[in-house]
């Protein structure tokens, strides 16, 4: 019932804001006329008097300013990209349409752009070359000035995502929500896990078979994790060598930090689910105790989005296997709904 009711305020507002520009666009291209004719132009009958008379004359550049921030406005993409890797759960390849059929209404998506995931070689391969195409498909995207909205699919799918991303925008920093902090290395994880080590391998610390196709390793520091609330310790260790600043969701000046830290930078957004408690987020393949209410991520997602100037935002680890009466899209949606309608610029 909520997401209805925010799809049909959205709508609304739409609408009005549609209405309004064409109003104000028909004012900007109107030739400037006399004191005379501007007085006798303010007759009821015509829209610009209709406007002005509620409000009051705008200045033609007010009114050029409000249409060129509009115009700088970018549309979402969605890109469904069902990527996993050995040690991961399959299931995680379900996700994107399901993903997508949910956030659709909420910000007008148009048909989605899919990431192949061939299940005929081995599955590192296949996660290395489902990597590839994503950063082509992020690159295309980024080129055509829309924003990607990237459905996961397991977390090693940043390997594409963010490589096409760094290439094109300087400076850009990376909100990497998550339980875990996946800074593992080949010589300090436990499991082998190869999802466990991907933001370790797009900050220079490379592992085969993900590739890496951005000029340079993405900075350390400008990596906030956002969780890491299950730690190896090699992980600890790794992140401190690389200068990976660390933010506690749970902690009451987060939002602060988050403001602060990201404040009218570009950011890339990485979410992946397992950073709200599995009592909530059950459909995970890694459940975590202690994480944060679904509630806590939206607010910390919108303070992102406030703050800084979004470049693109991937949603991870939603097993569907897991969730068979698909209680979650739900609340997934209405999690990041706050952070897509701001809008990007």
């Amino acid at each position: 019932m909520g997401v209805k009711t925010t799809e049909l305020k959205a709508r609304r507002e739409a609408l009005e804001l549609a209405v309004t520009l064409g109003v104000l666009a028909w004012a900007c291209a109107a030739p400037q006329p006399s004191q005379k004719t501007r007085q006798q132009s303010l007759a009821p009958s015509s829209p610009a008097a209709a406007l002005t008379s509620r409000s009051g004359l705008l200045q033609s550049g007010q009114i050029r300013k409000m249409l060129a921030g509009l115009a700088r406005m970018r549309r979402w993409r969605a890109i469904e990209a069902g990527v996993v890797t050995p040690g991961g759960n399959a299931s995680t390849l379900d996700a994107p349409p399901i993903l997508f059929e949910t956030l659709a209404p909420l910000v007008h998506l148009e048909a989605a752009a899919h990431v192949a995931f061939d299940r005929t070689p081995p599955m590192e391969r296949a996660a290395g070359l489902a990597c590839k195409d994503l950063h082509g498909i992020v690159e295309e995207t980024l080129a055509r000035g829309e924003v990607p909205l990237i459905l996961g699919g397991e977390c090693s799918l940043i390997a594409g995502s963010l490589s096409a991303a760094s290439n094109r925008i300087s400076s850009l920093s990376l909100a990497f929500f998550d339980a875990h902090a996946d800074f593992n290395t080949v010589q300090t994880t436990p499991s082998g896990y190869l999802g466990g080590m991907c933001l370790a391998h797009v900050c220079g610390l490379f592992v085969d078979p993900l590739p890496w196709s951005a000029a340079s390793p993405f900075p350390g520091k400008n990596v906030f994790l956002i969780g890491g609330r299950s730690l190896d310790p090699g992980e600890m260790e790794n992140l401190d060598r690389m200068g990976v600043r660390r933010i506690a969701p749970e902690a009451s000046d987060a939002v602060l930090r988050i403001r602060e830290s990201m404040r009218d930078k570009p950011v890339w957004v990485h979410v992946d689910l397992d950073v709200v408690d599995p009592t909530s987020m059950f459909a995970v393949s890694h459940p975590t105790p202690n994480g944060i209410a679904f509630e806590r991520l939206s607010e910390l997602l919108s303070a992102a989005a406030k703050a800084g100037r979004v470049q693109g935002i991937e949603i991870c680890g939603y097993l569907p296997g897991k969730d068979r009466q698909r209680v979650l899209p739900n609340q997934i949606a209405t999690a990041v709904a706050g952070m897509l309608s701001q809008g990007v610029d």
